[in-house]
């Protein structure tokens, strides 16, 4: 395996980098009735940490998807189970194969409302979307250690447990949509207006272990285990275990 830059290897990662950005990004600081701040504060680490992420030398990259038990997402003490999606680069083992870093975004569909706007497109098309909706990103780095890589060798059909470490910056953001009716020279017409809101945010850790199974010499499955720490803002625990199973790729 050799490194390469990740702006040039990972352009699902770069994507979903963008499609991050575009969420935290505030259309105009009025709409931010709480604290407007609060959200360029968020915005910033976000996007620092998503700066960051491609900057070291990767080997390999996966994708996860998994389970993520909250234990109050919405701030009304209800503990909600839910989808977590994962973009991970991966960097060359080092320390005899012991020890790799790891930078990943993480994307959760909290909730949506079951009011729909009914939203026609230039083409035609229609697309029905949610009157509000609740979403958690994060950004995080860590290490994966290798306990017993001197004696299980990363080879084919060998499974490798490991343990897994680190922190991040995360944002819990709700949506809220509304049509607008606006007109001119008497013709009317209805527009969509999107609010944006981070109802909290913030730095965190993570601690965890998995198990690691090279298929190929260029494939492998990781299902790994983990505890968010330290998510607990304004009301709102978006923290809790995480049960990821997913599929990298060395090149």
């Amino acid at each position: 395996m050799s490194p390469g830059g990740a702006n040039l290897k990972n352009p699902l990662l770069c994507l979903l980098s963008v499609k991050a950005i575009f969420i935290m990004t505030p259309t105009s600081p009025s709409l931010f009735h709480s604290a407007p701040q609060r959200l360029t504060a968020s915005c910033r680490a976000l996007l620092a940490m998503l700066l960051i992420t491609p900057l070291f030398a990767t080997s390999g990259c996966a994708l996860k998807i998994g389970a993520q038990q909250m234990p109050n997402p919405r701030g009304d003490g209800q503990r909600r189970t839910r989808v977590r999606y994962e973009a991970e680069l991966i960097s060359p083992r080092f320390f005899a194969d012991h020890v790799e870093a790891t930078a990943a975004i993480g994307y959760v569909p909290v909730s949506q409302s079951n009011d729909r706007i009914h939203v026609v497109d230039h083409d035609g098309s229609i697309n029905h979307l949610p009157v509000e909706q609740q979403d958690i990103l994060d950004a995080r780095m860590g290490v994966r250690v290798f306990p017993f890589a001197s004696v299980l060798r990363p080879e084919l059909g060998v499974i490798e447990p490991y343990f897994v470490g680190g922190g991040g910056f995360y944002s819990n953001a709700v949506t809220q949509r509304s049509p607008q009716h606006e007109s001119h020279h008497g013709y009317g017409w209805f527009s969509l207006d999107e609010e944006h809101d981070t109802v909290s945010d913030g730095w965190f850790t993570y601690l965890g272990g998995g198990l690691h199974l090279n298929l190929t010499s260029n494939a492998a499955v990781l299902l790994e285990a983990r505890h968010d720490f330290n998510r607990d803002d304004q009301g709102f625990d978006t923290g809790g275990t995480s049960v990821m199973l997913g599929v990298r790729w060395n090149y």
